[in-house]
């Protein structure tokens, strides 16, 4: 038997109990260590998702959570060791008869839950055949890029990564958009140019000199701070101004500098706002009372429910529960709980009526996180939610703050990118055609973002380019 140790998992075991049936749902999680999806930000939630659970379900299902973590532990190699010992002396010294168990090996028929961010590796029909990314993966972020890019016509790209972050996040979507835009370039759907910087004022400006004579559209996988910064390269240069440092800017930025913002989207997670005060304000006092107050680090700006981590520990009790609750009439008493068709359940379908939201659940496993594309508003003189709720599978046009109300061209029409050729015609049709057939666009929205174009028709007009698809087939 072979235990692949995933550090931000779930582990669940169901067992039937005469009428109720037993969900006990297993942390290895550890208690601290510098990421969002510690147990000191997520096992209130978890907490809190649990006794609800059994309100809703009292009848029915009774679930219970162990945490099984060492309070020492601060590393990857820490916490991953311990998980394996801990797990597996479980298996052998707590299980019974009447229960069917899993973790990642076709051996143990356990549904595995990550409440973080997940490689896209993780989702593995051979390794791991019963998980499910509540948290999302890295391949969902640059599907969503991707997605953006389908829909203002952008083929032609920069990418600009910042190497030495704290965290591996930008990298991590680096390489999984990368990856997505090789499968599609030889149907010449992307182009993308890659360049790496440090945070310092010469290795950014050598990375936008970089991008500049080859494209209009620049992505930048960097934090907010830097991404500022390199707004004042694109604008404002050699007038470099210390305010642009200042996150703040998003929402009160300087009258003199508004230029640096109208070109600009910010695509990030969507955070719960006030939707959920009162869920938040549950949480919040089971943090206080679980850890020391100051230990949270929960602000009135910066509630639990605004990290997906935490989110993510909620939504996957309140969906588990329902799959459970709804396979009940098809389970037979003492036969055992398949972790394998549970996780078929859960997966290719959207979770109505849960407590933070409705979610939806790709073929693979992968739970699609609603996003919010910022632009800039010329009403307000700020950074305004353009996009609410941002779905992978159907994009709505944006208007950009442009001036001349249509889109850049994702190529520069002289030097090095060249000028618009056959082969950019061809380009700007596929636009157009991946516009209305991908995202499912009316005719008059295509023409109206990607009216800029000229393109050629290609020979065969009814063969169009091929597009990303995820590493992972489907279950069965």
């Amino acid at each position: 038997m072979r235990i692949v140790p995933q550090l931000v998992a779930w582990f669940l075991i169901v067992s039937g109990c005469g009428a109720i049936v037993n969900v006990e749902i297993i942390s290895i999680l550890p208690l601290d260590f510098g990421v969002a999806s510690a147990l000191i930000w997520t096992a209130p939630a978890f907490e809190v998702a649990v006794e609800a659970a059994n309100k809703r379900y009292a009848t029915f299902l009774n679930f219970s959570v162990v945490l099984m973590y060492n309070a020492s532990d601060r590393t990857c190699e820490d916490v991953s060791g311990d998980a394996v010992r801990n797990v597996s002396e479980y298996y052998y010294t707590k299980t019974n008869s009447d229960t069917v168990y899993a973790i990642v090996s076709s051996s143990w028929d356990w549904v595995l839950f990550s409440n973080a961010l997940a490689q896209d590796t993780f989702l593995d029909d051979e390794l791991t055949p019963t998980a499910i990314a509540v948290g999302g993966t890295f391949h969902g972020y640059s599907t969503m890029i991707i997605n953006v890019l389908l829909n203002f016509g952008w083929f032609h790209i920069s990418v600009l990564l910042q190497t030495n972050a704290f965290s591996p996040f930008y990298a991590n979507i680096f390489g999984s958009l990368v990856a997505q835009g090789a499968v599609n370039a030889s149907n010449r759907t992307f182009f993308i140019n890659s360049c790496t910087f440090l945070p310092n004022t010469k290795s950014m400006a050598d990375a936008l000199d970089n991008a500049k004579q080859r494209s209009r559209v620049v992505i930048i996988l960097a934090p907010a701070k830097i991404a500022l910064e390199l707004l004042v390269f694109i604008n404002v240069q050699p007038l470099q101004q210390s305010e642009f440092g200042n996150i703040s800017l998003f929402s009160q930025p300087r009258a003199q500098n508004l230029k640096a913002f109208r070109a600009f989207l910010f695509m990030s997670y969507r955070a719960s706002g006030h939707e959920l005060q009162d869920l938040n304000d549950k949480i919040v006092n089971r943090a206080k009372a679980m850890f020391r107050a100051e230990a949270t680090g929960y602000t009135a700006d910066s509630p639990p429910l605004d990290s997906f981590a935490t989110q993510a520990s909620y939504d996957l009790v309140d969906m588990l529960a329902q799959v459970v609750n709804e396979s009940l009439p098809f389970h037979a008493p003492g036969s055992g709980w398949s972790g394998t068709m549970l996780a078929t359940r859960m997966s290719n379908r959207t979770f109505k009526g849960l407590t933070a939201g409705d979610l939806y659940v790709t073929p693979e496993g992968e739970r699609c996180l609603d996003m919010d594309i910022y632009g800039f508003s010329t009403a307000s003189l700020s950074m305004k939610a353009r996009l609410k709720k941002l779905k992978h599978r159907r994009l709505p046009l944006v208007h950009l703050a442009t001036g001349i109300f249509h889109l850049p061209l994702s190529r520069l029409s002289t030097g090095e990118a060249g000028m618009a050729t056959r082969s950019q015609g061809l380009n700007n049709y596929w636009s157009r055609l991946l516009c209305k057939q991908q995202l499912g666009l009316s005719q008059r929205q295509v023409e109206e973002s990607t009216q800029h174009l000229d393109y050629i028709r290609p020979a065969d007009a009814n063969t169009r380019p091929g597009t990303s698809k995820h590493a992972a087939s489907a279950r069965p």
